[in-house]
């Protein structure tokens, strides 16, 4: 009988312990995909003003928004579902979000990381 309480005991355990273990960052269920044609207006390069790297670069690769603040790292923006130009990038703790002027046209994008807030304007 005790090793009945045992082995059940042991398994409440096991059972909560993967509860409280962090959770990776939700993906996007198999097979969908965003329109990456959307996914356009974002790429190019941006200079950044006073931030700890010079320059963030956004390309399409995969299907799939990536961001590279260069020499610092690189990783997926994932779309908010709720707010148009906004992203998250998981593993950073990152925002970023996209400004557009009169026309529509992506101009800056601000880069929130660590609780400080980076602007980067477009370069044509």
């Amino acid at each position: 009988m005790l090793n009945l309480f045992t082995a059940l005991t042991l398994a409440a355990v096991v059972s909560l312990a993967a509860l409280a273990k962090p959770q990776p960052y939700p993906l996007r269920p198999e097979g969908i995909r965003a329109d990456t044609s959307l996914y356009k207006a974002y790429v190019g390069k941006y200079a950044m003003k006073d931030a700890p790297f010079q320059t963030v670069i956004v390309t399409i690769e995969d299907g799939k928004l990536m961001g590279e603040a260069v020499d610092q790292g690189k990783g997926e923006l994932v779309p908010d579902e709720k707010t148009a130009d906004q992203f998250s990038v998981p593993g950073y703790d990152a925002l970023v979000v996209f400004n557009r002027d009169a026309d529509n046209k992506v101009k800056k994008v601000l880069l929130t990381v660590q609780g400080q807030t980076y602007e980067g304007e477009k370069q044509p």
